[in-house]
């Protein structure tokens, strides 16, 4: 707290450019301004698949341009532990967590949200609802899924696994029309699907 503006690092992998009207670009147009907001400046990083597979350094951490970071999206496990002993400045990651790594984290309210989601469906009339997500892709997916899944315990409903439908490719994160990844709907559908985000829902429908 030494001078008044600093410059913050923004690190997003590639592989959340992939998707059509991006989240994570919106989130980090929305962290720019508020860092103008309180007189810093950001300057984003995009790492590529290769980057990451084989544990580079940002160049932003490399050649010291920045006075903190922040991580926005899930990165694979060896390169978050790489990050967390190279970097020198401090880091908060964004829209995830890692309970493997003490980093300081700002995450939506998933377990809560798909929660009163899934109530919403049962208020509606659907007692045969279907969850649609990979799960243990993200901690936001998996959250959401337990926030699901109370709803359910809680109307006397058990969880069906042939509703729990996957909605991409666990390795590459690669989703419905965007790449080859298909659904397998069940051949005894639900009545209602309760989905982990926006653009799966859309797929879907």
């Amino acid at each position: 707290k030494t001078r008044k503006s600093y410059n913050i690092g923004v690190l997003i992998s590639d592989r959340y450019f992939d998707q059509h009207d991006c989240f994570y670009w919106q989130m980090y147009q929305e962290v720019a301004t508020r860092a103008v907001s309180k007189e810093c400046f950001t300057m984003l990083e995009i790492l590529s698949q290769d980057n990451e597979q084989n544990v580079e350094m940002p160049k932003l951490l490399q050649e010291n341009k920045v006075d903190g970071l922040i991580i926005i999206g899930l990165l694979k496990e060896a390169y978050l532990s790489a990050i967390e002993q190279y970097c020198k400045v401090p880091l908060v990651c964004l829209d995830f967590y890692d309970r493997r790594h003490e980093c300081d984290s700002v995450v939506t309210d998933n377990f809560y949200g798909m929660y009163k989601l899934t109530n919403y469906l049962f208020d509606m009339g659907h007692t045969q609802i279907a969850y649609v997500g990979s799960l243990l892709y993200s901690n936001s997916i998996t959250d959401r899924y337990f926030g699901y899944c109370k709803s359910l315990l809680e109307h006397g409903i058990a969880v069906r696994e042939d509703w729990i439908i996957e909605d991409r490719d666990m390795d590459t994160g690669d989703q419905g029309k965007i790449m080859d990844f298909e659904f397998h709907l069940p051949e005894e559908m639900p009545t209602a699907f309760a989905c982990n985000c926006d653009l799966t829902a859309g797929m879907l429908v």
